[in-house]
This record gives structure tokens, sequence and C-alpha cells, in this order.
């Protein structure tokens, strides 16, 4: 049981009902489980994705990237990481924070082009 639920806990876990007790050891199980499942199955997906990257197009041999020309995308990976931020923090994608996000995005933008167009015009 202090393998299952720690020293700290031992002393609470040994006072419950011993039914309980194999319970709380196979949800233990289970989560511990379904954790090395998710690190195992990121880990198939980033490899398989050569670490998120995409090849787009073989033109430019050079390597170095130009409007229009090849390049590496990493929009497979971050879809994937946005999906388990998701998962983990549900509470950053209600529909309210998300239009909170997008205004206060605006806002930075619309800063921005405020501050290019006074220091065009001064």
């Amino acid at each position: 049981m202090i393998r299952v639920f720690g020293v700290a806990a031992y002393p609470h876990v040994m006072q419950m009902p011993p039914r309980l007790i194999s319970r709380a050891a196979e949800i233990h199980a289970e989560r511990e489980a379904e954790a090395r499942l998710n690190a195992l199955d990121d880990a198939s997906t980033a490899a398989g994705l050569k670490l998120g990257q995409r090849y787009v197009d073989p033109k430019n041999p050079s390597g170095q990237a130009k409007k229009g020309d090849p390049y590496y995308s990493l929009d497979p990976f971050n879809a994937h990481l946005r999906t388990i931020e998701k998962r983990a923090r549900p509470w950053l994608y209600t529909p309210a924070a998300i239009r909170t996000r997008r205004e206060l995005e605006e806002e930075r933008r619309w800063q921005q082009v405020e501050k290019t167009l006074g220091g065009m015009q001064a």
C-alpha cells in the first residue's frame, strides 16, 4: 500500500474499508497506465512527424527559405500540442476565454498599427 499511495497517505488509507482500498489501488493503476499510454502516444506522434516537422516542397537546395520557397512546417505538431492542451486545460478554451484572448490580441495589434502610423507621420 505504501508503494501505491505513498507514506503520507498510508495511515488514512489503512482506515478505509478493504474493498475501497483495493478499488483505489485499481484506479491508481489505471491512471498510471493512462499516463504511460499518453506519453507513448505523444512520443510516437512526435517521432512519426520527425519531431513535428513536415516537409512542404523540395525546390530550394541551398536550405535558405525565401518567399514562396519550400520550408518545414510545424503545423501537425502544434495541432497535436493544442489538442493535448485542450484536454489538460479546458478552461482556457471556453468561448469566453477564446473571445477574451482574441480581443486582447486585436487590441495589441491595433496599438502596433497606431505606433507605426504615428512614427510615419512624425
